[in-house]
Protein backbone atom coordinates (compact mmCIF):
# COMPACT_ATOMS: atom_id res chain seq x y z
CA UNK A 1 0.00 0.00 0.00
CA UNK A 2 2.84 2.44 0.76
CA UNK A 3 4.12 2.08 -2.78
CA UNK A 4 0.67 2.70 -4.32
CA UNK A 5 0.03 5.81 -2.23
CA UNK A 6 3.42 7.45 -1.71
CA UNK A 7 5.44 6.37 -4.75
CA UNK A 8 2.95 5.76 -7.59
CA UNK A 9 0.17 8.09 -6.41
CA UNK A 10 -2.25 5.35 -7.48
CA UNK A 11 -5.16 5.84 -5.10
CA UNK A 12 -8.53 7.56 -4.86
CA UNK A 13 -8.79 7.55 -1.08
CA UNK A 14 -6.26 6.60 1.56
CA UNK A 15 -7.16 6.23 5.21
CA UNK A 16 -4.16 5.97 7.47
CA UNK A 17 -2.33 7.47 10.40
CA UNK A 18 0.20 10.25 10.01
CA UNK A 19 2.46 11.24 12.87
CA UNK A 20 3.05 14.97 13.00
CA UNK A 21 5.37 14.93 16.04
CA UNK A 22 5.65 17.86 18.38
CA UNK A 23 6.73 20.68 16.08
CA UNK A 24 5.30 21.68 12.68
CA UNK A 25 8.76 21.99 11.12
CA UNK A 26 9.45 18.33 11.97
CA UNK A 27 6.21 16.59 11.20
CA UNK A 28 3.76 18.80 9.37
CA UNK A 29 5.81 20.64 6.73
CA UNK A 30 6.80 17.34 5.07
CA UNK A 31 3.13 16.68 4.31
CA UNK A 32 2.43 20.00 2.58
CA UNK A 33 5.55 21.63 1.13
CA UNK A 34 6.29 21.46 -2.58
CA UNK A 35 9.85 20.22 -2.03
CA UNK A 36 8.38 17.26 -0.14
CA UNK A 37 6.75 15.85 -3.28
CA UNK A 38 9.38 13.13 -3.46
CA UNK A 39 7.57 9.85 -4.01
CA UNK A 40 8.90 8.67 -0.64
CA UNK A 41 6.73 7.34 2.19
CA UNK A 42 5.20 9.84 4.59
CA UNK A 43 5.98 12.93 2.55
CA UNK A 44 3.65 15.11 0.43
CA UNK A 45 1.70 12.29 -1.20
CA UNK A 46 -1.21 14.57 -2.17
CA UNK A 47 1.21 16.58 -4.35
CA UNK A 48 -0.23 19.74 -2.82
CA UNK A 49 1.72 22.81 -3.87
CA UNK A 50 1.14 26.33 -2.62
CA UNK A 51 4.08 28.78 -2.83
CA UNK A 52 2.68 30.81 0.07
CA UNK A 53 2.55 27.73 2.31
CA UNK A 54 6.14 26.86 1.31
CA UNK A 55 7.30 30.38 2.16
CA UNK A 56 5.50 30.40 5.53
CA UNK A 57 6.93 27.02 6.59
CA UNK A 58 10.42 28.22 5.65
CA UNK A 59 9.95 31.50 7.51
CA UNK A 60 8.67 29.78 10.66
CA UNK A 61 11.47 27.19 10.67
CA UNK A 62 14.16 29.88 10.34
CA UNK A 63 12.72 32.45 12.75
CA UNK A 64 13.67 32.87 16.40
CA UNK A 65 10.84 35.34 17.00
CA UNK A 66 8.00 33.43 18.69
CA UNK A 67 5.27 35.86 17.58
CA UNK A 68 6.46 35.63 13.97
CA UNK A 69 6.51 31.81 14.13
CA UNK A 70 3.01 31.63 15.61
CA UNK A 71 1.67 34.05 13.00
CA UNK A 72 3.23 32.04 10.14
CA UNK A 73 1.87 28.71 11.41
CA UNK A 74 -1.59 30.18 11.94
CA UNK A 75 -1.64 31.39 8.34
CA UNK A 76 -0.37 27.98 7.13
CA UNK A 77 -3.19 26.35 9.07
CA UNK A 78 -5.77 28.64 7.50
CA UNK A 79 -4.46 28.06 3.97
CA UNK A 80 -4.31 24.28 4.34
CA UNK A 81 -7.81 24.12 5.82
CA UNK A 82 -9.09 26.27 2.97
CA UNK A 83 -7.36 24.28 0.22
CA UNK A 84 -7.94 20.88 1.92
CA UNK A 85 -5.29 18.73 0.22
CA UNK A 86 -6.26 16.12 2.80
CA UNK A 87 -9.11 15.97 5.26
CA UNK A 88 -8.19 15.41 8.90
CA UNK A 89 -10.85 13.08 10.25
CA UNK A 90 -9.65 12.36 13.77
CA UNK A 91 -6.79 12.90 16.13
CA UNK A 92 -6.03 10.57 18.97
CA UNK A 93 -4.89 11.51 22.41
CA UNK A 94 -2.21 9.52 24.15
CA UNK A 95 -2.60 10.33 27.82
CA UNK A 96 0.16 9.28 30.15
CA UNK A 97 -0.46 8.73 33.81
CA UNK A 98 2.61 8.51 36.01
CA UNK A 99 2.75 8.20 39.79
CA UNK A 100 4.48 10.96 41.78
CA UNK A 101 7.27 8.57 42.76
CA UNK A 102 8.54 8.61 39.17
CA UNK A 103 10.52 11.65 38.03
CA UNK A 104 11.86 12.89 34.68
CA UNK A 105 8.64 12.39 32.72
CA UNK A 106 6.87 15.11 30.80
CA UNK A 107 10.09 16.83 29.79
CA UNK A 108 8.81 17.62 26.30
CA UNK A 109 5.53 18.43 24.61
CA UNK A 110 5.58 15.26 22.55
CA UNK A 111 3.61 12.19 23.54
CA UNK A 112 6.65 10.03 22.84
CA UNK A 113 8.62 10.55 26.04
CA UNK A 114 12.19 9.40 26.43
CA UNK A 115 11.67 6.66 28.96
CA UNK A 116 15.43 6.37 29.55
CA UNK A 117 15.21 9.70 31.38
CA UNK A 118 12.51 8.59 33.82
CA UNK A 119 13.55 7.28 37.22
CA UNK A 120 11.86 5.78 40.27
CA UNK A 121 12.56 7.73 43.47
CA UNK A 122 12.08 4.61 45.61
CA UNK A 123 14.65 2.63 43.65
CA UNK A 124 18.34 2.26 44.39
CA UNK A 125 21.02 3.75 42.14
CA UNK A 126 22.88 1.40 39.83
CA UNK A 127 26.53 0.78 40.56
CA UNK A 128 29.17 1.53 37.95
CA UNK A 129 29.14 -1.20 35.28
CA UNK A 130 25.93 -2.77 36.60
CA UNK A 131 23.99 -1.79 33.49
CA UNK A 132 25.49 -1.09 30.09
CA UNK A 133 23.20 0.57 27.52
CA UNK A 134 25.19 -0.72 24.57
CA UNK A 135 24.72 -4.42 25.35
Amino acid sequence: MLSKVFEKYDYDLWWGPLTTRDHPALGVARLYTTDSITGKPFTNFTRYSNPRVDKLFDLAAASTNRAEVVKAYHEVQDLIMRDLPMVPVADRMQPQIIRDEFKGAYTCTDTYERTDEIWWTKGTPLKEGEFDRDD
